[in-house]
């Protein structure tokens, strides 16, 4: 599936029953770009010394699929059904910029709806929907909006600082593990990173080529980035949910902030 909107493109790549994957996120392809000859080019390589078929790295990274980066749910009935695996139900397009993932665990008694809408101007939201299906009580710990990054995507950029010197940039290489801001004033503070910026190396405000995430969300909050050994590498959100704040009845459901996020070819200015 290819949604085009801003001069950006997002490509969808559903293989079977698993979750898609974004294969791309980044400059316009073109009407008449071969979507499924990119999906297929962009399947990962089954690895030396490594799980023995390749790890579905999806819209929502699953443990259960043999992703070994953060997981984009995390949560259990008293210790039961930590690791759900999602299977892809629905794959919908319902206009040019936007579609609708939906998928389910029956074993998990857990359903989940994923949106995401690319504006005129290009700008990305992502959010997911998760619904208690099961029979008890599922105790949320965490439902995390996750993008892909390119390789060449290497170094880093967010925000710090203190009162009358807020919003002070720092930067540093994106190697190997996670780098991750908390937020935990209740709001937003100072000191927040507002937003969390990957790029080509040295990029600019006027150079380079970036990818930036934002979480709309004034409580307490986590932004991280990471890169596995195998070389994925995402830019991730989610709202930081304290020990039993979210405890989610049978039929009842929780919705993330929005995951607002920016593609550049002309730095941060663009």
């Amino acid at each position: 599936m290819h949604l085009r909107a801003g001069g950006v493109s997002l490509v969808l790549d559903s293989d079977g029953d698993d979750l898609p994957r974004i294969v791309h996120w980044g400059a316009d392809l073109g009407a008449d770009a071969d979507a499924g000859a990119l999906a297929v080019a962009a399947k990962p390589p089954v690895a030396v010394a490594a799980l023995d078929v390749r790890v579905p790295h999806s819209l929502l990274p699953e443990r259960a699929a043999g992703h070994r980066g953060r997981p984009g749910l995390t949560g259990s009935r008293d210790g039961v059904a930590f690791s759900p695996r999602l299977r892809l139900t629905g794959l919908e397009q319902h206009e040019p910029g936007s579609a609708v993932v939906t998928a389910a665990d029956a074993d998990a008694g857990l359903a989940l709806r994923s949106e995401l809408r690319l504006s005129e101007s290009g700008v990305l939201a992502l959010r997911h929907m998760l619904r208690n299906d099961g029979p008890g009580t599922y105790a949320l710990d965490e439902l995390a909006a996750t993008l892909p990054l390119p390789s060449v995507a290497r170094e880093l950029l967010d925000l710090t600082g203190r009162w009358a010197r807020e919003r002070i940039p720092q930067r540093r290489p994106l190697g190997h593990g996670s780098w991750r801001r908390e937020g935990r004033h209740g709001r937003t503070g100072h000191d927040a990173p507002l937003l969390l910026v990957a790029g080509t190396p040295g990029f600019g405000f006027r150079s380079g080529e970036v990818w930036a995430v934002h979480l709309g969300w004034s409580g307490d909050a986590a932004l991280w980035a990471e890169r596995l050994a195998d070389g994925w590498a995402a830019l991730g959100a989610a709202e930081l949910l304290g020990p039993g704040e979210l405890r989610l009845a049978p039929g009842e459901q929780y919705a993330t902030p929005w995951l607002y996020a920016a593609w550049s070819d002309r730095g941060l200015e663009g």
